[in-house]
């Protein structure tokens, strides 16, 4: 008999500055700037701006889509 431990999650969208209420449905995750910490971009449906957020490495993440030019407002199909 083996044992199986479930992860949990905690909703901290507002304590990491990630306030992305737009729909979308996906998202991409990987290494933006080569910092060894996670990224993520955010493609947003309903002509909604996307959004690329750079992890701080302290928990917070700022959107510098607009920097990357990635903040255009197409719907996006998908991300992979």
């Amino acid at each position: 008999m083996s044992s199986i431990t479930y992860a949990s999650f905690s909703d901290v969208e507002s304590t990491a500055d990630v306030a992305n209420t737009s729909s979308f449905g996906e998202v991409a995750w990987g290494d933006c700037e080569e910092d060894g910490d996670q990224d993520f971009y955010v493609p947003n449906n309903n002509s909604e701006a996307n959004a690329l957020y750079l992890n701080n490495g302290d928990g917070t993440f700022t959107d510098v889509a607009g920097t990357f030019s990635v903040n255009d407002a197409q719907d996006v199909v998908g991300v992979g």
